[in-house]
């Protein structure tokens, strides 16, 4: 029996390069250690350390172990005991049982043809004469093995030769060897494809859980068990990846720098990290038919193909997966399919939530079968990408998508859940909350249990639902369910398109509808609901206020008002409206139902007839068309296009308008003014105090006037028209007669038709006319008619005529002062034109001419005479002006004055010549007279006196 040298020695005894001096001063350094289980924790690191800083390439130099524990440690081609490898690859194996002998026999190399190193045949197994196959010694059991072509470590038991295969405990069993090892044992190392193509036994691991950990998939593929720089320890651990690590039970580290640590762990991809239970991380690349690729190559992968994309994946957990690029997967039952996924917290996932629901199982879960990706774009593990996963049982299978939460599943791309049981169903979704849910694309949902499966949807709060496009549902059990839809508050429901529910239960049910407020209801198209208990019930309604209601295209506002007629308006307090186009505003405002488009605005007002209008304080509109307005004002129900303004008045006659205080206006057409104003006759007028218009087409203006005849009109104080179209103007006149007239103070035309009569202020006397058609006038102060339109002190001369007091006729205005261009006149031309005019008697025409005779001129004649002067016109030729006509006759007098002046002359002259004549005609009587008296003397003394016819003798001078 081999005697067993202590560690100690035997290292102490090795041969080593003259280069390696300080390696192996570490290793001594290490043995100087006091504690034995010091040594023996740290020394194996440092041969390991060792192995790789030294030359393992080509034809170096060798480092050997000769004869020292042979049965414990055997390296290189220079022990017979434990040859592991070919030409200068260097294996070291540690802790081979050292006793041997029966049972544990030593290990014996054959070469390809089954001969041993001697030319010789072993007895046991007979020769291989025909080459085709070669045999292996039973199993040893070391416990540790360094692979320094590889500068890999690993830990275990292991076989020489082809493993055993799948037939229970029974020994090994021929293999082909013109294939070489590593291409027929699905558990060898792959060592023997070396320049010379000779082929040697290899390693494989003993006691597998069964006979195809190491199989890829069922088609009988085999991949290399030991990677180069690569670490496994434990049991049955497997480190195939370059520079990969696997510790613990059946881990595997198939990936390049990759990691596998605790219990049937698989970190399958290049740079891959599983910690944990049954989890494996990353996945390997398959052929074009969807199985696994089965060539030599040692990353796994199809020759020329990258197999980079199924790096960097990290998995900590129990039954967890992280397969995609650069995922990662921290927690028990977690899964991350895609490429940069995250999967954080007990049962957490990425990628395809229906596999996971229906097919995934991490019990039944085979990473040497599953994990393979089909080929091309669009396969299983192309996506997700970038999904993140944070807690239990959270999902995310998006591209760009994040699960953060109890039960959060992110499931489309760009989504992001956050919360307990928090879910998003489509792309750029968000889902924020407690169990909050949103399915529509582009769709926000934070709170709890809230909803948003419409299309860039938005619901916010506590189980709100926004499952219409562009829909917004805030609050407490709010729902949005049409396009364009809001819903916020309390139990509000949008569920028209583009319709908005702000409140508490208020309810948007149509296109376009706004509700805001409390328990408000707009149900119609673009209806309108604001307030309390506001209802818009048709198309195109609006409600405001508390209480309101308002039918289609109606509009209620206030308090308790309704607008139940279409296109009506009801505003204020208990206001109501029930025709069509109407409108009630105020207090207790009414119109009826077949008012039509009637106005009912104030208090208590009532607008009954059709397109009627009452506004002030108790006002009614009974007519159709018309209007009251005020206080109590009225309108009759036959009062159509009626006025009614002011207090308690009243317009009863069709078309009539009654204005101002307790005023009437009874009469068709009429209209009264006023205060306690009667307007009782057709198309009458009453204006002023207690005025009275009775008659038709009358007119009553002023204080107690009356105007009670036909057409009449009274204006003034007591002013009275009681004839057919008569008038009185004034204080206390009276215009008695037909067609007459009094103006001014306390005149009469006494029953005169036609009269007219004018007095002044005096109210002492009463003047009456005294005949029909007669003009009175009676002014104490004279009487001044102007012509000119300048103002008094404007700086021209005032023009006309005037009556002055006490006067009897017209004076016209000659002051030489307003007068200019003075030029004489010509009175001997003048006379002796006046001599050419036709002068006369005349009548006008259509005068009576027995009746109406005059005397003068003819205005063309006068005009032709006298209608020009050295400067200009004088005058017209149809008219003949008084101050011209008197001017020319002052002319012409003057004239005939100065003829007669001539004349009376001339008479002097003549009277005088008379006088001498008289006086010598007296002187010559007188002496004729003595001749007589002397003759008759004579007579008598020559007649007898009894002669009769003496004394009858007239005596002549």
């Amino acid at each position: 029996m081999t005697q067993t040298l202590p560690l100690e020695q035997a290292v102490s005894s090795c041969s080593y390069q003259p280069d390696s001096t300080p390696l192996w001063a570490g290793v001594l350094a290490v043995l100087s250690l006091r504690r034995p289980a010091d040594r023996l924790h740290i020394l194996p690191g440092w041969i390991l350390l060792m192995s790789v800083l030294l030359n393992t390439s080509g034809a170096q130099a060798q480092v050997t172990l000769k004869e020292l524990n042979a049965p414990s440690v055997g390296i290189g081609l220079d022990s017979g005991k434990a040859f592991l490898n070919v030409v200068s690859k260097r294996t070291v194996l540690f802790g081979v049982d050292s006793l041997g002998g029966v049972g544990r026999p030593t290990v014996t190399r054959f070469d390809k043809m089954g001969a041993l190193q001697n030319g010789g045949f072993d007895p046991a197994y007979g020769a291989n004469t025909a080459g085709n196959y070669r045999y292996q010694n039973q199993p040893i059991e070391p416990k540790m093995i360094w692979y320094g072509n590889k500068g890999a470590f690993r830990a275990g038991g292991v076989y020489t030769g082809q493993s055993r295969p799948n037939i229970g405990n029974r020994p090994p069993i021929p293999y082909p060897s013109n294939k070489g090892l590593s291409q027929n044992s699905p558990y060898v190392v792959d060592l023997s494809l070396d320049t010379q193509r000779d082929y040697y036994d290899t390693l494989s691991f003993q006691r597998f859980w069964d006979n195809r950990e190491f199989k890829a998939v069922a088609n009988g593929g085999t991949r290399d068990v030991i990677g180069d720089f690569s670490f496994a320890s434990g049991a049955n651990t497997r480190a195939s990846g370059q520079f990969s690590t696997a510790m613990g039970y059946q881990t595997q580290a198939l990936g390049h720098f990759s990691t596998a640590l605790g219990y049937k762990n698989w970190a399958v991809g290049d740079q891959s990290i599983v910690l944990g239970s049954q989890s494996a991380a990353g996945y390997k690349k398959a052929s074009a038919t969807g199985t696994p690729d089965n060539s030599s190559n040692e990353n796994g992968v199809s020759a020329g193909e990258s197999d980079s994309e199924l790096a960097f994946a990290i998995c900590v957990g129990n039954n967890s997966y992280a397969l995609g690029l650069r995922s990662l997967v921290l927690g028990n039952n977690s899964f991350a399919k895609g490429p940069y996924n995250v999967a954080i917290g007990a049962g957490s996932a990425t990628g395809d939530i229906e596999y996971l629901r229906t097919s995934f199982n991490p019990g039944t879960f085979d990473p040497r079968v599953d994990v393979y990706r089909p080929t091309g774009d669009g396969g299983f593990f192309d996506t997700p990408r970038f999904a993140y996963a944070f807690g239990y049982v959270a999902r995310a299978s998006g591209d760009y998508s994040m699960a953060l939460g109890n039960k959060a599943q992110a499931n489309g791309a760009s989504s992001l859940a956050i919360g307990q049981s928090a879910q998003t169903n489509n792309t750029n979704a968000v889902a924020i909350g407690n169990s909050a849910n949103a399915a529509g694309n582009s769709a926000f949902s934070i709170g709890n249990s809230t909803q948003a499966s419409g299309p860039s949807s938005t619901a916010l709060g506590n189980q709100t639902q926004a499952s219409g496009q562009f829909s917004t549902a805030l609050g407490y059990q709010t729902q949005a369910g049409g396009l364009n839809t809001m819903a916020t508050g309390y139990l509000s429901i949008a569920s028209g398109e583009t319709s908005t529910a702000i409140g508490n239960q208020a309810q948007a049910i149509g296109v376009s509808t706004i509700s805001l407020g409390t328990s408000t209801t707009a149900t119609g198209n673009f209806a309108t609901a604001l307030g309390r208990q506001t209802l818009a019930s048709g198309d195109n309604a609006m409600a405001l206020g508390y209480l309101t209601q308002a039918s289609a295209d109606g509009t209620a506002m206030g308090t308790q008002t309704s607008a139940l007629a279409r296109y009506s308006t009801a505003a204020g307090y208990l206001s109501r409206t029930n025709g069509r186009y109407s409108v009630a505003m105020g207090f207790d405002a009414q119109t009826s139902l077949t008012a039509g488009a009637a106005i009912s605005m104030g208090q208590s007002t009532s607008a009954v007839g059709t397109n009627s209008v009452s506004m002030g304080n108790m006002t009614l509109a009974s007519g159709p068309f018309s209007t009251a307005m005020g206080a109590g004002a009225q309108t009759g129900p036959a009062a159509q296009a009626a006025i009614s303004m002011g207090q308690s008045t009243s317009a009863i006659g069709a078309n009539s308008v009654a204005l101002g205080n307790a005023t009437l206006a009874s009469g068709p057409n009429s209209t009264a003014l006023g205060n306690a104003t009667q307007a009782s006759g057709l198309f009458s007028t009453a204006m002023g105090f207690t005025t009275q218009a009775t008659g038709p087409y009358a007119t009553a203006m002023g204080f107690q006037a009356l105007a009670s005849g036909a057409a009449s009109s009274a204006q003034g104080f007591q002013a009275q028209a009681t004839g057919e179209n008569a008038i009185a103007i004034g204080y206390q006149v009276l215009a008695s007669g037909k067609n007459s007239t009094a103006m001014g103070s306390s005149v009469s035309t006494n029953d005169k038709t036609g009269s007219f009569i004018i007095g002044d202020s005096r109210t002492n006397a009463r003047y009456l006319n005294t005949a029909d058609n007669q003009m009175f006038m009676v002014f104490a102060g004279g009487y001044v008619l102007r012509t000119n339109p300048v103002a008094i002190n404007a700086g021209q001369p005032d023009l006309g005529v005037a009556v002055p007091p006490g006067g009897n006729a017209w004076t016209t205005i000659s002051d030489s002062t307003r007068k200019e261009n003075f030029r004489l006149a010509d009175g001997a031309a003048f006379l002796r034109k006046i001599s050419q005019m036709r002068l006369g008697s005349w009548n006008y025409k259509g005068q009576d001419v027995h009746t109406f005779r005059h005397y003068g001129p003819m205005a063309q004649d006068f005009f032709a005479a006298f209608g020009h002067d050295a400067l200009g016109t004088i005058g017209e030729d149809k008219a003949i002006n008084q101050a011209d006509f008197d001017g020319v006759n002052l002319i012409a007098i003057k004239a005939l004055i100065q003829e007669v002046e001539q004349l009376k002359a001339a008479n002097q002259q003549l009277k005088a010549d008379n006088g001498q004549l008289r006086t010598q005609l007296e002187s010559t009587r007188q002496q004729g007279q003595q001749v007589e008296d002397r003759l008759s003397r004579l007579e008598a003394l020559l007649t007898p006196q009894s002669a009769p016819s003496s004394a009858n003798l007239t005596q002549k001078p």
